[in-house]
């Protein structure tokens, strides 16, 4: 009686071949758990090293504060009211002024029309050639702030943050303390420190009560940063500036009184 073709497999074997699958799975889920835990293991470690960095930011953050204001309180006396604002991890001091209390203090700058204010950029180089609409954005940005008697806006070396344009008052300009010049209503100063942040070129310091309308870097560039006509425009006319010694090339009138930036 003749033998059925094809092959078999004894019991042991067949036992033998099932325990090794088993056992490889069982090799393959253990191994996937081990990477499961070790990316959970991951996660936490970037969450608590975040975490601890935001501690110590927010602790740098504070220390910074309580020297401004000791530096304030030093330097202009005791009972200040001190504005302030980071930046790209840089600390700026908007204002230090006196508190007032008295009934007769002078009432904070009032807010001005956008239109009012998009007009007034015509007479800034840098601003000049933006269009209607772009420097009706930019207008939108400014915020009132009023300076006492004898109070430095900005002072010559320290890092530049904001641009101003005066609606009232005057304020001297001075270079290594030397006199240079005075500003008036309708002028303005530190329009550069929109682009670069860099240290301030002169000291201006208000005469009597100064009030400004004011924009900070950090409104200004985001808003750049989104429109790149106008990044370009603006990068033009910096272009003229550099070739003509300063003054925009642009066809708008201008004041021939316009100060560079401080």
């Amino acid at each position: 009686m003749g033998v059925p073709a094809g092959g078999s497999t004894s019991p042991s074997a067949a036992s033998s071949q099932v325990t090794s699958a088993a056992a490889s799975t069982s090799l393959q889920v253990t191994s996937d758990q081990v990477t499961s835990l070790q990316d959970t293991s991951d996660q936490l470690t970037s969450v608590q090293e975040a975490s601890l960095q935001e501690a110590s930011d927010q602790l740098a953050a504070s220390q910074a504060l309580s020297d401004l204001a000791a530096d304030c309180e030093r330097v202009y006396g005791p009972e200040r009211d001190i504005e302030w604002a980071f930046a790209g991890g840089q600390l700026y001091l908007l204002q230090c002024r006196a508190l007032t209390t008295s009934a007769g203090a002078a009432a904070p700058a009032a807010a001005k029309a956008p239109e009012v204010l998009a007009e007034s950029l015509l007479r800034v180089p840098l601003l000049s050639n933006l269009p209607e609409a772009d420097r009706d954005a930019i207008a939108g940005l400014f915020t009132p702030r009023t300076f006492a008697p004898g109070e430095t806006v900005t002072k010559e070396g320290a890092d530049a943050a904001a641009f101003y344009l005066i609606e009232s008052g005057t304020a001297t300009v001075t270079v290594g303390g030397e006199f240079r010049r005075t500003l008036g209503a309708g002028e303005h100063f530190g329009e550069i420190a929109l682009i670069d942040g860099g240290s301030r070129s002169a000291t201006v310091t208000a005469d009597g009560e100064l009030a400004c309308q004011g924009i900070t870097l950090w409104d200004f560039q985001p808003l750049v940063q989104r429109n790149p006509t106008m990044a370009w425009t603006l990068l033009q006319t910096l272009a003229g500036m550099l070739r003509q010694g300063g003054e925009a090339p642009h066809p708008h009138e201008s004041s021939p009184t316009s100060p560079r930036s401080a």
